[in-house]
């Protein structure tokens, strides 16, 4: 190796240094900044958490006993629509039925 590229590698590795230098004590600067410090409240009270819990829990029974109800009902509707495309289907071919008699 000649002298300027052991020159060329030594700005290298200051340039390195340097700019790790700088990445590492402004990260540091950040969470220092952003931290939040250790001897606040919470937000929400453990109490508040548990009620809002219980009132989820009641909410999602609702939902429940809502679909149950909602899918017994579409049960309901497919097995009268079931039993009105059945009597529509009679009353059609009854007609074609009569057609052909009056046609023929």
């Amino acid at each position: 190796m000649n002298m300027w590229q052991k020159v060329l590698l030594k700005g290298v590795w200051i340039v390195a240094f340097v700019g790790a230098y700088f990445i590492v004590t402004s990260t540091i600067d950040y969470f220092k900044k952003n931290a939040e410090p250790a001897d606040t409240e919470p937000k929400i009270s453990i109490e508040e958490l548990e009620d809002r819990i219980i009132d989820l829990e009641a909410e999602l029974e609702e939902t429940k006993s809502e679909y149950d109800f909602l899918s017994s009902e579409n049960d309901e509707l497919r097995e009268s629509i079931e039993e009105h495309t059945s009597f529509l289907e009679e009353v059609d071919t009854r007609v074609s039925d009569i057609e052909w008699a009056i046609f023929e």
